[in-house]
């Protein structure tokens, strides 16, 4: 915990005995009952480290069931409602939960995992936060006691880490770099496509085709896939042509489309076409599948050998995870007819990146949706209105590991393996569980290929399981000496912000309120009250030498504690301009690479300029392209113009 976050003692704090009304305690309740729904969704959507995510669930659960009980029994536990001691514990016990969520959001998904991999430092990290959250609820002494026990929660912390470890080092396939970190790729695309799909996003006119003259029609069968010969510059490669149903659709995709070769498991896309003489016609040229798909491949050259099927699991759940990284796992259709296996016989995701829309659909009159019923999970045939989730695709992946163990297409709901099949046993009950009815009690995506790799690895050792029971735990804790809550009327951090906000609101109301919150650990209080005094809201009795030394202070602990990295950009800034501080470009780079690793737009910008000018002691254009690219790709004119000046390829 950071040296100035501060807790009540039960022991301290005798002097106060203010009576606070009861709403200012309601908006704190109502926080912390937000943060628990919105954890809540994370543990149920968590593709990574799920166990500890489960470890902090535990935690908040408890405490959303203990204030739920304040509240409801409002009257005999009035004495906790009168206590500013419980106000300003609760307030700190707010700001833990606060932090819980961040940590958790960003952990469960690998495109935001990058920096903790980087650091390795997630055990450190969830062990501080899970001691800081154990302490304050001892603290609050509140009227249900809560005894844990935490004998089990470091092994179910380091299995998880395990398991992330793993799959780091076998994922493979464009998602990791050489060092087994997050690749930049995945950050890269899961930027651009969370553009493109964005308001920001310029959906200019399509005008960039392949010349016609550059291919060879090899059959005039007018199919809606036909293949063709690249004769360009001598790569005379055979490519498919598939005719383009939706092409507002494939516009808006075929920036990102063009950057999916990155991955070896899905189909490459070369560009599209207009056939000639036909300016109606548009086709999608892609990698042609010398096999065709996978149920035409297992009908003309099965049965296939166990490690076959093994190998095309594999394959198949590594395109799957590449495209649930960058954020377009919701675009596809998973059945046999949309694998391809190519001529070096390895499994690709197919061309189709248009879900089918499920949505006012009639399925015994859609021949398409016919086919396809028994690969449909079933929150999609009991709801219209469901989206395609990960969860329903992960169903499909089920139904389809099955038809590949079996060689034949699903005609039931709940099939079972037969005896014939000889896939590991491990591999049917990864497939059934997938195919759950409900779908939190689906694996992952990560947890599918670990099975599946440990299985085409001939690794059989089994996940341990373990029971999970909490230890109780506390730590000694500073005290406030003073309190300043009714100096700003107990407002809510929240509601500061909004203060902030208003083109009227009271500026020194508001850093009442960050200066007071600041002492209890919020870091987002302590950022505000640096840019309060940096952008002069409020007078201090100070020279401005010694002003701007304070903010550069404040501005250093909160970006040091990487909570809020609006701060790293501000201590960069001051750092590269040596106001507080002495002047500093490399350690200004440092703050400036933070902040565009927590996803700050212009900081991308800042490291990726520092980075190809050197000015911050050495050039490194690897580096420049990367961060400069992932600033253009979130539309930041200043990195357009710079890639576009220097023939940075977008």
């Amino acid at each position: 915990m950071a040296k100035d976050s501060i807790i009540i003692n039960n022991n301290n704090f005798n002097k106060i005995k203010s009576e606070i009304p009861y709403e200012k305690f309601s908006q704190i309740i109502k926080e912390i009952e937000k943060s628990y729904e919105e954890i809540v969704e994370i543990y149920k959507k968590a593709e990574h480290n799920r166990r500890i995510c489960g470890i902090m669930l535990e935690r908040v659960l408890i405490a959303n069931m203990i204030i739920n009980n304040l509240k409801i029994c409002k009257e005999e536990n009035l004495n906790f409602f009168l206590s500013e001691k419980n106000y300003i514990n609760l307030n700190r016990f707010s700001i833990i939960i606060s932090k819980i969520y961040k940590l958790l959001l960003e952990i469960s998904q690998l495109q935001s995992l990058y920096k903790y991999i980087k650091y390795n430092n997630i055990e450190k990290i969830v062990k501080n936060l899970k001691d800081d959250f154990d302490s304050t609820i001892q603290i609050l002494n509140f009227p249900l006691k809560v005894n844990y026990n935490l004998n089990s929660d470091d092994k179910r912390i380091k299995a998880d880490i395990n398991d992330l470890n793993e799959y780091l080092q076998y994922i493979e396939g464009d998602l990791t770099d050489s060092d087994k970190n997050v690749s930049d790729i995945v950050i890269h695309l899961n930027a651009l496509n969370n553009t493109i799909n964005s308001k920001l996003y310029d959906h200019d006119e399509f005008d960039e085709f392949l010349p016609y003259n550059d291919f060879e029609i090899l059959n005039n069968d007018f199919s809606s896939t036909r293949k063709c010969k690249r004769i360009k510059n001598g790569d005379n490669d055979f490519v498919a042509f598939k005719l383009v149903n939706n092409k507002n659709d494939i516009i808006k995709q075929v920036k990102i489309l063009s950057k999916l070769e990155k991955c070896h498991n899905i189909i490459k896309f070369y560009g599209l076409i207009i056939e000639d003489n036909n300016v109606d016609k548009w086709y999608l040229v892609n990698e042609w599948a010398e096999y065709g798909n996978l149920r035409n491949y297992y009908l003309e050259y099965g049965p296939l050998d166990v490690n076959v099927k093994l190998k095309f699991a594999v394959d198949i759940a590594r395109g799957l995870n590449f495209l649930k990284s960058i954020g377009m796992i919701n675009c596809i259709s998973i059945y046999a007819e949309n694998i391809l296996i190519t001529d070096r016989e390895t499994a690709k995701i197919g061309g189709n990146f248009n879900s089918i829309d499920y949505s006012n659909m009639n399925l015994e009159r859609n021949s398409k949706l016919e086919n396809l019923t028994q690969y449909l999970a079933p929150e999609l045939l009991n709801s219209n209105s469901q989206r395609y989730e990960t969860k329903s695709i992960i169903y499909s992946f089920g139904k389809l590991l099955w038809e590949i163990a079996e060689e034949k297409y699903p005609q039931k709901r709940y099939e079972t393996f037969s005896t014939n099949s000889f896939l590991p046993k491990e591999y049917k009950e990864i497939s059934q569980k997938a195919t759950n009815d409900d779908p939190y009690l689906r694996p992952t995506l990560a947890k599918i290929f670990i099975t599946l790799h440990r299985l085409y690895k001939n690794d059989d050792k089994k996940l341990s399981s373990s029971t999970y029971v909490l230890k109780n735990e506390v730590k000694e804790k500073g005290i406030i000496k003073e309190s300043k809550f009714s100096d700003f009327n107990y407002m809510t951090l929240d509601i500061a912000m909004i203060q902030h906000k208003l083109s009227d609101g009271d500026c020194n109301l508001a850093f009442k309120c960050f200066e007071t919150y600041s002492k209890l650990g919020d870091m987002r209080a302590k950022y505000f009250k640096a840019y309060y005094i940096h952008k002069k809201y409020i007078k201090l009795d100070i020279d401005d030498t010694k002003r701007d030394q304070l903010i550069a202070k404040l501005f250093k602990e909160v970006a040091d504690l990487d909570e809020y990295p609006e701060a790293q950009i501000r201590y960069g800034y001051c750092l590269y301009k040596g106001i507080g501080v002495k002047k500093n470009l490399k350690e200004a780079l440092e703050y400036y690479t933070k902040a565009a690793e927590n996803h700050q737009i212009n900081a991308m910008y800042n490291a990726g300029f520092l980075y190809f000018s050197g000015d911050a002691g050495k050039k490194d254009f690897k580096l420049g392209e990367r961060y400069m690219k992932l600033a253009a790709y979130h539309q930041y004119k200043p990195a357009m113009e710079y890639c576009k000046k220097h023939n940075i390829l977008l």
